[in-house]
């Protein structure tokens, strides 16, 4: 029974050592293809960035002129 045991732990193990390379290189596609994604990814969140930072100024700038009118508002009352 042991020696059974043992045996098909070895066939086991040999089997798995003949797929390893092919699980690898499967690993590995799988890896490439999920850098792309990631990289093209970071370079949208890069694009989206520089946007909402353009959005935001423009957004500050109007405040800053809405600040100045409600001021000269107060000051003129």
């Amino acid at each position: 029974m042991l020696l059974e045991c043992l045996y098909q732990m070895a066939s086991d193990s040999l089997a798995f050592g003949r797929e390893y390379p092919k699980i690898l290189t499967i690993h590995n596609k799988i890896l490439t293809i999920h850098n792309k994604i990631l990289t093209i990814h970071n370079k949208i969140l890069t694009i989206h960035n520089k946007i909402h930072n353009k959005i935001l100024t423009i957004h500050n700038k109007i405040l800053t002129i809405h600040n100045k009118i409600l001021t000269l508002n107060a000051v003129t009352n």
